[in-house]
C-alpha cells in the first residue's frame, strides 16, 4: 500500500512539474523519511534537481540523515539544520552535530523565540532582521542563484 502511494505521488509530481515547467522556476516537494525509503536512488536523481535534507542536532535526526545519505547515493544534496527550540534544549551542540556527519557547508536556521509574534505584529515583509535571515538568503541563492542582501541588526547606526 505504502509503496504504491509513494510511487503514485512521485509519478503525479513528475507529470505536474512537466506541465508547469514554463510557468514556475521550481516546485518544492516534501518527503517524509519513510517515503524516501520507497524510492530508488535512480528515481531520486531523475526527479529531483535540488535536494535539501532537514535535520536537527539530535542523535535520532543524525541517524535518520545517515540512512537518507545512503539512499541518496551520489546525488548532490545540502543539509539544513532547523533549530526548533533553543540550543540549550538540545543534548548535542550544533557544531558537534555537524562534526558527527562531517558536514562543512550547511544552512542553519537558528531558533527564533518570538517569530510568530514578530510576523503577526510587523508582517512577513519586515523580517529582514530576524536571526535566520542569512539562512533564507543562502537557500534562495542555492535555488535561484540570486544574492539576497542581508540587513545587519544595527545597520542603521552606521554612517
Amino acid at each position: 500500500k505504502n509503496i504504491a502511494c509513494i510511487s503514485d505521488h512521485a509519478d503525479s509530481l513528475f507529470r505536474i512539474s512537466n506541465e508547469l515547467v514554463d510557468q514556475y522556476n521550481f516546485i518544492i516537494d516534501s518527503l517524509p523519511l519513510n517515503a524516501i525509503n520507497e524510492l530508488t536512488s535512480e528515481d531520486i536523481n531523475e526527479r529531483y534537481n535540488r535536494i535539501f535534507v532537514v535535520c536537527e542536532p539530535s542523535v535520532a535526526s543524525l541517524r535518520a540523515y545517515h540512512s537518507i545519505k545512503k539512499k541518496l547515493g551520489k546525488a548532490e544534496h545540502r543539509i539544513i539544520f532547523s533549530m526548533t527550540r533553543s540550543q540549550k534544549d538540545y543534548m548535542m551542540p550544533l557544531q558537534g552535530a555537524k562534526e558527527k556527519i562531517k558536514a562543512k557547508d550547511t544552512i542553519d536556521f537558528v531558533y527564533e523565540a518570538n517569530l510568530e509574534k514578530l510576523i503577526i505584529q510587523q508582517g512577513i515583509h519586515n523580517t529582514a532582521k530576524i536571526k535566520f535571515t542569512p539562512a533564507i538568503a543562502n537557500m534562495v541563492n542555492s535555488l535561484t542563484g540570486k544574492k539576497v542582501k542581508v540587513q545587519k541588526k544595527f545597520a542603521w547606526f552606521k554612517k
